[in-house]
């Protein structure tokens, strides 16, 4: 979707640590705060949605149709008893 965007590595006490690079991270808070707006007052425009997919796709190189698709798809995989679920927790983990 995004090349380069992650970065993964291990921290001077050998945690795992994945960081969104560059200045994707702020893009994403201020993508969140906007969409957390919409979906309280309850704010749909299908040509803005049809906009915000154009610019991922131009912008980001996010199919925004695709990766949605594959999110859903990894959801109904983990939970296949209530795919709103985000991920269960596997066998002998909790």
């Amino acid at each position: 979707m995004i090349e380069d965007c992650n970065r993964v590595y291990f921290d001077s006490a050998d945690l795992l640590k994945v960081e969104r690079k560059h200045h994707y991270d702020d893009i994403y808070y201020v993508m969140e705060d906007l969409f957390n707006n919409a979906f309280r007052d309850g704010i749909a425009n299908v040509e803005l949605v049809n906009e915000l997919k154009h610019q991922l796709k131009g912008c980001m190189s996010i199919d925004y149709d695709f990766a949605g698709a594959i999110i859903f798809e990894i959801m109904k995989h983990h939970s296949p008893d209530n795919i709103f679920q985000t991920v269960e927790p596997g066998p002998g983990t909790g």
